[in-house]
């Protein structure tokens, strides 16, 4: 309930395409990470790009990346601290060049369940 409220706060303010970041610290978060990715994609659709992040994310490439409900769902990882790359991600997201991001991983778009990882910091 608290989750659909945060969703139609954030629909009242909509202006196009926008990013929904999930820190994941701990293993137990993932799964209810997941959850809430799904969510924002029923209910915005393309239009919100889902970030995962957070110092303890590399861990889980490999699990988001043979899962297709995960992959599909998740179009970024940050792995460490986010703050230069997430600030850099929303402002380089207009032009969608992704390669000087620093810490930043993004969906392939040639392979299927492969994140590309663009460099590191």
């Amino acid at each position: 309930d608290r989750t659909r409220r945060l969703l139609a706060s954030v629909m009242e303010h909509d202006s196009g395409i926008f990013l929904a970041y999930i820190s994941v610290m701990y293993p137990e978060q993932l799964f209810f990470s997941i959850v809430i990715a799904r969510e924002f994609k029923r209910q915005f659709g393309n239009r919100v790009l889902v970030v995962f992040g957070g110092e303890k994310i590399a861990k889980h490439i490999d699990h988001l990346k043979k899962s297709p409900e995960a992959y599909s769902l998740v179009d970024f990882l940050i792995v460490g601290d986010e703050k230069a790359p997430l600030l850099k991600l929303l402002n380089t997201l207009p032009k969608g060049q992704f390669v000087d991001i620093p810490d930043l991983y993004y969906r392939s778009l040639d392979k299927w369940g492969e994140y590309v990882r663009s460099r590191e910091f």
